[in-house]
């Protein structure tokens, strides 16, 4: 097993010191404790997604070789009961995270008030439960059901997560913001947090399964490779364009991370998340299992801040960015969900069906 007693209670203790820190931020400051809050949760929730999303691919590609691995991303889906119940609690923040869930904001904003039919109070809810269930009942179809049946669910479950998570991404993160619009949100965030679940799926693997096949190491160093790219490729992308074209409403954003504040953090995200990998990452090296470890955790916590980038900076302008309480809140969640993840592993058998003997 991945954690023995004594690193379960270290999780647990891990688990607690991140509610102390969200609790005592909270005192002090509420709109960036929420935002910390929210941006680790939707992160760690999409850790689970990728996973799930993983497993569906590969049972529609038939694919055999991730057979011994399989159990590994299917313990990580077991976060997501709990990811979307901690997401329904950030219920009580509402007023701190969102400007359009203030009646006075709204009521001096003509452009947000008429985005109320969308953006409400009401629809959050009903979107965190009903994609949650949704979600969470997919993902265990694609889990649990074997043969023709999991493809059939594997293939619904992708084409259901495509168009949710665009509308979650939009309702969750970007209206956190009022005054930013990009076209390449969805596609934008979908990419960051596939690659942070190809990195924590890698480093499972190679912490769970240290006997794992050379083989399956280069292949999920490939995917790693292959991901961390075409998320640079975004990333570049949403940025020159944004550049170039110098539309107001898709600028603001960029303003607060490139101010002296969060500049460090905007590019040490992109250092880690691409250069990262992509230099350390070449055909031999994504066989060396210390290597690939330590590039797999490096693009998760690089995810985790490009997330904390999309949520954070609009709550503080050009203030100084990330604090050592924010830390400790993400780590909680971390925490939260190698707890999960470990209770779930525990719970199988480490032999997937369908991998030989």
């Amino acid at each position: 097993m991945i954690v023995k007693s004594r690193g379960r209670m270290a999780l647990l203790g891990f688990v607690l010191a991140g509610a102390l820190a969200f609790a005592l931020s909270l005192a002090e400051d509420p709109a960036r404790s929420w935002r910390v809050y929210l941006a680790s949760d939707v992160y760690l929730l999409s850790l689970s997604l990728a996973a799930a999303a993983f497993l569906a691919v590969e049972r529609l590609s038939k694919a055999a070789w991730s057979a011994s691995i399989r159990r590994v991303p299917e313990a990580m889906v077991a976060f997501l009961p709990a990811g979307c119940l901690l997401l329904l609690l950030a219920g009580f923040g509402l007023d701190d995270l969102y400007a359009w869930a203030n009646a006075e904001t709204v009521a001096g904003d003509h452009h947000l008030a008429r985005r109320t039919l969308f953006l409400n109070a009401s629809l959050f809810y009903a979107q965190v439960v009903g994609y949650g269930v949704l979600w969470t009942w997919l993902a265990r179809r694609v889990v649990r059901e074997p043969g023709r049946r999991s493809a059939r669910s594997s293939a619904l479950f992708l084409v259901v997560l495509l168009f949710t998570f665009t509308l979650a991404s939009v309702s969750w993160i970007l209206s956190l913001d009022p005054e930013w619009s990009t076209p390449l949100f969805p596609w934008y965030l979908l990419s960051s947090v596939y690659a942070g679940g190809l990195g924590a799926i890698a480093g499972l693997v190679l912490l769970v399964l240290p006997d794992a096949r050379i083989e399956h190491r280069h292949d999920l160093g490939k995917f790693l490779f292959a991901f961390s790219v075409f998320w640079g490729y975004l990333w570049y992308c949403q940025f020159m364009l944004t550049w170039y074209a110098d539309f107001p409403e898709e600028t603001s954003h960029y303003h607060l991370v490139l101010s002296p504040g969060w500049a460090p953090w905007f590019w040490i995200t992109a250092l880690l998340g691409l250069a990262f990998p992509f230099l350390l990452l070449p055909a031999r090296a994504k066989r060396n299992r210390p290597l690939l470890l330590a590039v797999a955790a490096v693009v998760v916590a690089a995810h985790w801040l490009d997330v904390l980038l999309l949520v954070v900076p609009a709550a503080h302008g050009s203030e100084a960015g990330l604090g050592f309480a924010d830390l400790v809140v993400g780590l909680g969640f971390a925490a939260l969900f190698l707890l999960l993840f470990d209770l779930s592993l525990r719970r199988a058998s480490m032999r997937a069906a369908g991998e030989a003997a």
